[in-house]
């Protein structure tokens, strides 16, 4: 893996924070042995530098976006918002979207119930004015941002139980809520979004990249992607009928919070969905 003094980036136009990520070479997929067919066989990858959101993209951030172009998403259009009732069953709400995702967030929020093309809306605006290319990171990138040089089930090992000191994930919190939960057996102190920025970075000092919301990627979904993957910079398949989001979130069961994990695309806009953004180096 290469190494950097490359400084930081920051983009007063949304007030974000990047991290520097250097290039380098990993194993991506499923080398721990807990995964899903989708994630096999591993195999080497490369990716060029590139500089990554230090956060995910915040309620306050795509406030800033929807204030200046007038942005309606897709839920506010009538689609509404995968999300949890009151039991804590999913199910489509037609009056939630990010501005009311079925409980409450603060700007320091990640944003959630953002489709793709909201998200790929607000990487559009983030290019244009301020003259820097700005897109969503491809599986690839997400992975190996994610790994941060570790080859664990998580960046922070292959101890399921220790993620409530770096995520914020399906715990003990949740079994109190709702009794029949999948959970990790930790308490990480919140039931539905956290701040971003509350738990423990990975080594490239990133944060939330595990649980909060999941965190679309650039790429269509291939469930059979990986056998043919080239080697340099991956970006998925040419074409597909969903994109793939990454990361797990705060109602993800130790199954989903892994480094290789790779959901079955939800179909559009979900309260357990947001983004991060990265921006090519030159």
């Amino acid at each position: 893996m290469e190494t950097s003094s490359a400084p930081p980036l920051f983009e007063p136009l949304a007030d974000m924070e990047f991290v520097h990520v250097a290039g380098g070479c990993f194993m991506m997929g499923d080398s721990f042995g807990d995964g899903e067919k989708n994630e096999n066989p591993v195999h080497e990858v490369c990716v060029d530098s590139f500089k990554m959101g230090k956060f995910s993209v915040t309620t306050g951030q795509f406030r800033k976006f929807v204030i200046a172009t007038g942005y309606r998403t897709t839920a506010e259009d009538g689609g509404g918002c995968f999300a949890t009732g009151a039991d804590g069953q999913w199910s489509w709400l037609f009056r939630n979207n990010w501005r009311n995702p079925g409980f409450t967030q603060s700007d320091d929020h990640p944003v959630v119930c953002v489709s793709w093309n909201d998200v790929v809306a607000f990487t559009k605006w983030l290019t244009e004015q301020s003259g820097r290319t700005y897109r969503l990171p491809t599986e690839a990138e997400w992975e190996y941002a994610a790994r941060a040089g570790t080859i664990h089930r998580n960046y922070w090992g292959n101890e399921v139980d220790a993620a409530c000191r770096y995520a914020n994930v399906s715990d003990l919190t949740a079994r109190q809520a709702f009794a029949k939960k999948t959970v990790h057996n930790c308490n990480d102190g919140h039931l539905y979004t956290a701040p971003v920025g509350s738990f423990e970075p990975n080594d490239f000092g990133l944060y939330d990249m595990m649980g909060n919301v999941w965190q679309w990627t650039g790429d269509w979904y291939g469930k059979n992607y990986y056998a043919n993957s080239p080697k340099n910079n991956p970006r998925g398949p040419e074409a597909g009928r969903r994109h793939v989001p990454r990361g797990g979130s705060w109602r993800s069961k130790p199954d989903y919070v892994r480094a290789s994990m790779r959901v079955h695309p939800p179909a559009s806009q979900t309260a357990g969905v947001g983004f991060r953004v990265v921006s090519p180096v030159p």
